[in-house]
């Protein structure tokens, strides 16, 4: 579900004409998955980061894909929330930017011969997003467009929350350095 609020300041003539127009949104997008395996494991690296432990990719029985062996993955829906300024260049160009906001959490689950290891992972994101949209058709109540765009993220803070086969459970501050595009 996604909601918005919307305020336009363009001229109310039969046509869109050049014009600002300041939008809000919230919702969830995309969709959850979950990723489940059992028996052989692929990847010796971690989905959630080179210093998080939560297999021993090591131990022989993960290598032959022993019984008793599983993984599980769940993507949850990311939350988003965002403003949006929109300019009417003219009958036919747009342009539009703002900001957003975006949280993601992932949990995962393994069990093996050792035991069992779970994390779950929270990232916060801060965007900037960039589109263009072009008025193919248009009359009093309708109009048909093409827009095209992209946004630069950037991770603003996130952890990683783990419990481990001895029973420790420990916290990690998650960093990423570059912007996601």
């Amino acid at each position: 579900q996604t909601a918005y609020a919307h305020s336009d300041s363009s001229p109310r003539s039969g046509t869109a004409d050049e014009g600002l127009s300041l939008s809000a949104y919230y919702g969830g997008g995309g969709t959850s998955s979950s990723v489940g395996a059992r028996g052989v494991m692929m990847s010796a690296k971690s989905a959630f980061g080179s210093d998080a432990n939560l297999m021993d990719m090591e131990q022989p029985q993960m290598a032959v894909g022993s019984e008793g062996i599983y993984a599980n993955m769940k993507h949850h829906r990311p939350l988003r929330a965002g403003v949006s300024l929109h300019w009417r260049v003219n009958r036919r160009w747009g342009l539009s930017t703002g900001l957003t906001y975006s949280y993601l959490k992932s949990d995962y689950n393994s069990h093996d011969a050792a035991g069992e290891a779970a994390a779950t992972q929270h990232l916060h994101y801060v965007g900037i997003p960039l589109n263009a949209d072009y008025s193919i058709w248009q009359n009093r109540r309708l109009r048909v467009y093409v827009t095209g765009g992209g946004e630069a993220q950037k991770l603003v803070g996130g952890h990683r929350d783990e419990s481990h086969r001895d029973g420790l459970e420990t916290r990690a501050n998650v960093r990423e350095s570059r912007m996601q595009w």
